[in-house]
């Protein structure tokens, strides 16, 4: 278990595994331009697990001192802006696990470990906010 919160009613939980729906689905809305890799630049195929994605071993996710930590790598489509795409990605990720999840990340690194064209080209740059 990623986040328990006892209170008086019962106790709210939160796994790794509803962090990293939560990230894939942000990662859909990007529409075909961002891809979800490993850190070597692989780009990974989403397998459905009992009808939802379960890619919790895909990102790190780690509950620290200061709050939620999240780290992601991506691969990103040629011609699409590196700066807006990361900046998107970020502020869509920290809202929605806010949202969904009650938890507001610390902070949210995103790796882009390549740029998709025709082959992948590999880039190691990291944003994090």
């Amino acid at each position: 278990m990623l986040y328990k919160i006892d209170e008086e009613n019962g106790s709210i939980s939160v796994s790794r595994s509803v962090i990293a729906r939560i990230i894939f689905e942000v990662l859909a809305k990007a529409d075909g331009r961002v891809f979800p890799a490993t850190a070597k630049g692989k780009v990974i195929q989403l397998k459905q697990k009992h009808g939802a994605y379960d890619g919790k071993d895909l990102f790190e996710i780690n509950m620290g001192d200061q709050g939620l930590d999240i780290k992601l790598s991506i691969v990103i489509r040629f011609g699409t802006s590196i700066a807006i795409v990361t900046e998107q990605l970020i502020h869509d990720i920290k809202q929605e696990v806010e949202t969904y999840a009650g938890i507001r990340p610390n902070s949210v690194a995103i790796v882009v470990t390549g740029m998709l064209a025709k082959r992948t080209a590999p880039r190691n740059i990291e944003i994090k906010r």
